[in-house]
């Protein structure tokens, strides 16, 4: 069942996303270093609850949660910009240890609903092209994203070397 979030729902899709994001952030962290990687993502494994329950404050109606035998084992945001028609998925994310097939699929199908129901006439998404991300990006193309625009980010270290 996916459902809007409610305040109690907060603590657990917080778990979820730290869970979730887990490997990306290793992964971002070995291909950085750890001294770069903190300066660019200083406090970054609690950078999705920090977005969490401000985005909640603010847009209530714009994050849903998936529910199995009344477990919260996913969530999903959202921004209607209602100037474009776009609807944009923002941060989501299934339980990694839930076990259950099906979930993510289910949460984009009840967005995508949304977005045509509010008048969106395109959807966005946007994900990593690391390995970390890799499964990110099948479930985006079976829920039917299809078109990419694909961007690099460059780093330079502009610290002294010893």
């Amino acid at each position: 069942m996916i459902r809007l979030c409610r305040k109690e729902d907060l603590e657990t899709i917080s778990r979820i996303a730290r869970d979730a994001w887990e490997k990306i952030f290793d992964g971002l962290e070995d291909t950085l270093g750890k001294d770069l990687y903190s300066i660019l993502n200083p406090d970054c494994r609690n950078s999705k609850e920090r977005w969490l329950y401000p985005y909640f404050e603010s847009h209530p109606d714009c994050i849903y949660v998936a529910e199995r035998g009344g477990r919260v084992v996913g969530f999903i945001g959202i921004i209607l910009d209602h100037t474009r028609k776009v609807g944009i998925i923002t941060n989501n994310a299934v339980d990694p240890h839930c076990g259950e097939k099906g979930v993510g699929q289910e949460m984009y199908q009840a967005v995508l609903e949304r977005f045509r129901a509010e008048g969106m006439k395109a959807a966005t998404v946007q994900t990593g092209l690391d390995e970390a991300h890799a499964p990110a990006r099948r479930a985006y193309e079976r829920a039917g994203f299809h078109l990419r625009n694909e961007q690099v980010m460059y780093v330079m270290d502009l610290q002294e070397k010893d």
